[in-house]
């Protein structure tokens, strides 16, 4: 899908109207792949097409309004008008709809996986980092507590870095 000048254009008026989908710093990115999302489907109009969306951002994708974790209305309603079609909203790849028991298996082992890694990469580079320049001691303790939930991730050198960048913080 390209990313046109009339895309961004879209894109940038959808954020002064202050239109979904919503983001922290009220940038363009999400906005962005919606417009690009709705250009491209929407020459697709008589197919109907389901778009499965996997996303665990809730600010930017979901109803700010519903109990359940729900595809934002609003965008649901523009995604059918433009499109005729309908989004589904997924947190993770294994929970895409159709999905085999084994298809789904595989997905979720190779999620764990990647959580994994994340938890790692995290804990060699970030948490040091942050623990740092940490200027509160409930911020230091929220980071502490993070680290406490991922015991068995830890490892003896990421033990040095955490204990290492706790000492040097001069704010602390």
């Amino acid at each position: 899908i390209s990313e046109s000048k009339e895309i961004q254009n879209s894109a940038f008026f959808r954020r002064e109207k202050n239109n979904p989908p919503k983001d922290k710093e009220a940038k363009l990115g999400d906005k962005i792949i919606w417009e690009s999302l709705l250009s491209y489907l929407s020459e697709k109009r008589s197919e109907r097409p389901t778009l499965i969306f996997v996303s665990r951002d809730n600010k930017a994708w979901r109803s700010d309004i519903s109990e359940t974790p729900e595809f934002n209305p609003w965008l649901q309603k523009e995604f059918k008008e433009k499109t005729r079609g309908k989004v589904i909203l997924v947190n993770n790849l294994s929970q895409i709809p159709g999905l085999t028991r084994t298809e789904q298996k595989k997905i979720k082992d190779e999620e764990e996986k990647e959580r994994k890694r994340n938890i790692i990469l995290r804990l060699k580079t970030h948490i040091p980092e942050k623990l740092k320049v940490a200027n509160t001691f409930d911020y230091a303790t929220k980071i502490m507590k993070w680290i406490e939930s991922r015991t068995e991730f830890i490892d003896e050198d990421n033990i040095n870095q955490i204990l290492k960048a706790s000492v040097n913080n001069l704010n602390l």
